[in-house]
């Protein structure tokens, strides 16, 4: 093999390997992205009428175990942005087994609309007008 071909192919394996040293070495300092397991939520207990934030795996659904006393009870707070009052929507109970869910479509009980959205509280926006809708009945 000629003497210029072996150099040639000895910088191409030389170049090689500094590419691959450099995508490594700038690879390792990179963080994988994840995706939150939990959730948090601003609720109300129904049992005990804790009203705050609690945090939750992902895929488990309203109601949440309460901080304060304990009991499966917690449900989300959601607010309307038409008649500007925080409520928690009337309950479904598709099984007697289990608890009572937060139903898939939900509107205010107080004026109908469907322009709600879960309350947040201290954001902008979400500034009650007038007392809270009446919290459904907890057995």
């Amino acid at each position: 093999m000629p003497r210029s071909q072996r150099q040639l192919i000895l910088g191409l394996v030389a170049l090689i390997a500094v590419i691959a040293a450099a995508y490594a070495l700038l690879r390792s300092g990179q963080k994988p992205v994840g995706i939150s397991t939990e959730f948090s939520e601003y609720g109300v207990c129904l049992a005990c009428k804790y009203e705050g934030q609690v945090d939750y795996p992902r895929e488990q659904p309203a109601p949440h175990r309460c901080p304060k006393c304990g009991q499966q009870a917690f449900y989300p707070l959601y607010f309307c942005f038409d008649c500007k009052r925080r409520f928690v929507p009337a309950l479904e109970r598709n099984d007697p087994a289990q608890p009572a869910r937060v139903p898939l479509i939900i509107a205010c009980p107080n004026c109908t609309s469907s322009r709600v959205s879960p309350f947040l509280g201290g954001q902008a926006g979400y500034e009650p007008e007038g007392p809270d809708v009446p919290l459904p009945h907890w057995p």
